[in-house]
């Protein structure tokens, strides 16, 4: 299983950086050198843009590890592949060995570790570079569980085992956030395998669980004292309204990809239920219930039952609060999937009734099937280009899709290319804002920057003056063509929004002293300079 797991992501090795990637490593300008090395827990994970961003992260541990890999064996992508698609190796062992800490089953162990590991929907995480986020804390996480559990065999519990398993807890946090619900699902095992009154359960919970909210206290203040750039907050707030009318959706939607992997993707149709609907919300909304009620039946009264599912319930909580804002992403199901790899493993332990050939036989074949789809999807992954344009085949109506692969030409010279693009979403009246942003960048490379300015003027019309992309945009293409003035007005509107963001007072500061306002220039200097 780890071997089948480790032969299927081999094929990245040779691939190059995609998405996110070239930015976060060969071009992030704290790569350069270790005297940079404070920054990464100085500042937030994006921080060194220093542009507003709809959520950002704190995960140090992440740039140290691309930081330690680039000083240490070099730039090349393949070696920051390798150890992306290793640690996802490790992490699939780790769910194997999580298995048979709480429920001693070995068998159920390789299965639920198998389905893990080889899952197609898996790929986002392990043949992504940038998705070691994802892995490297589920190995920490997954170390604090398994040491938990092993200190809460021993006859003579040893601070130190407890002692190791909240460091690496501690690790998880620094890697990403989702750990932080480590204390909370050590309460609720706790409190499902005590026995007695609901006080002396309590108790039992409080007390195992009080070392990891101690830890997560200490990693939640680390951050707030140290992260310097305030533009690492939470900018959008969430639609209560169509996040509750979604939620069902979405949920099932994760949940079916776990049972039927087809048709994956970098980005997928956009997914908002924003008005009372059957067909969206109450059909969806009865399933669930059902499947819930489901699960209930089958884990109850079973401590390590509840825990799992406590895990599931707990990981997609966040997934399914941001999913207006962010949408859906496999990776975004990584944490969850132990769970529902746990419990098709369950089911298909329980073919061991109706004999152990056709058991067998049942984990051969989703094995096989598993990983031939995983392996082929994790072709699109080698780059840019096949990516994007794999991704702008599946979801016709996502921006992000079809603007990633229009500059992806754009980086490349294929401005031929981009500017098709770009005429294909004005011609979408639902995607013609960014349509025109992206043609008045094209236009901006050609150096036609009066005709980008015509386009990014559309776009900025089209999209009410809240598009940040074509805010920035057309104030930029008015600084080259020296409209200062009207340059200087976008970016204090923008400022309105985005007071801390450096990146805005620096480009005031330009307009400014073109307009020859050198003390206003000056003041808006000095606000970037304590704002970095």
């Amino acid at each position: 299983m780890l071997y089948l797991t480790a032969l299927v992501y081999l094929r990245t090795i040779p691939f190059d950086y995609v998405f996110d990637d070239s930015t976060l490593i060969t071009i992030h300008p704290w790569m350069e050198s270790w005297k940079y090395l404070p920054k990464f827990f100085t500042h937030s994970f994006w921080g060194f843009l220093d542009v507003p961003r709809a959520i950002d992260f704190y995960r140090p541990l992440v740039m140290v590890a691309f930081a330690t890999i680039y000083h240490l064996l070099g730039p090349a992508p393949g070696w920051f592949h390798l150890v992306a698609a290793s640690t996802h190796v490790l992490a699939t062992y780790l769910v194997y060995r999580l298995v048979c800490e709480t429920t001693g089953d070995k068998s159920l162990g390789a299965i639920a570790a198998g389905i893990f590991g080889l899952h197609p929907t898996k790929v986002e995480t392990a043949a992504w570079i940038s998705g070691l986020s994802d892995s490297l804390s589920m190995v920490f996480f997954l170390a604090a569980m398994i040491g938990y559990f092993r200190w809460r065999r021993q006859p003579k519990r040893k601070p130190s085992l407890l002692l190791m398993s909240a460091s690496f807890l501690l690790l998880a946090l620094f890697s990403k956030e989702a750990a932080i619900f480590a204390p909370v699902l050590i309460g609720i095992y706790e409190f499902a395998a005590a026995s007695g009154s609901f006080r002396s359960r309590f108790r039992a919970a409080m007390t195992s669980a009080w070392p990891y909210a101690a830890i997560t206290l200490f990693a939640v203040l680390i951050r707030i004292l140290l992260v310097r750039n305030p533009t690492g907050h939470v900018l959008n707030k969430v639609p209560i309204g169509s996040t509750l009318l979604t939620a069902p959706t979405a949920i099932l939607w994760y949940l079916g990809k776990q049972l039927w992997p087809g048709s994956l993707s970098i980005y997928y149709p956009m997914m908002i239920v924003d008005h009372l609907s059957f067909g969206r919300f109450v059909l969806p909304l009865l399933l669930l219930l059902g499947v819930v009620g489901a699960v209930v039946i089958a884990i109850r009264k079973t401590p390590v039952g509840i825990f799992f599912v406590s895990w599931f319930v707990l990981m997609l909580a966040p997934v399914i609060l941001y999913h207006v804002t962010l949408q859906e992403h496999d990776r975004y199901f990584y944490f969850a999937s132990v769970a529902t790899s746990i419990g098709l493993a369950y089911v298909i332990q329980g073919l061991r009734h109706y004999g152990a050939v056709l058991q067998a036989s049942v984990v051969f074949a989703l094995f096989a099937a598993m990983a031939v789809l995983t392996f082929n999807y994790v072709w699109y992954w080698d780059n840019d280009v096949r990516l994007f344009t794999h991704a702008t085949q599946l979801c016709g109506d996502s921006p992000n899709a079809y603007g990633y692969l229009a500059f992806v030409y754009i980086n490349q010279g294929q401005t031929k290319k981009a500017e098709a693009i770009a005429r294909t979403l004005i011609a979408n009246p639902d995607l013609c804002a960014r349509g025109w942003y992206i043609l008045g960048t094209v236009r901006f490379q050609e150096k036609d920057y009066e005709r980008a300015r015509e386009a990014m003027q559309n776009g900025f019309q089209l999209s009410h003056g809240k598009d940040l992309l074509t805010i920035m945009g057309l104030a930029g293409t008015d600084l080259k063509l020296g409209r200062n003035e009207e340059a200087a007005q976008i970016y204090q509107d923008a400022l309105k929004r985005f007071p801390n963001s450096a990146y805005l007072h620096a480009n005031l500061a330009t307009a400014l002293k073109g307009m020859g306002e050198s003390d206003q220039a000056a003041r808006e200097l000095e606000l970037q300079r304590r704002l970095q």
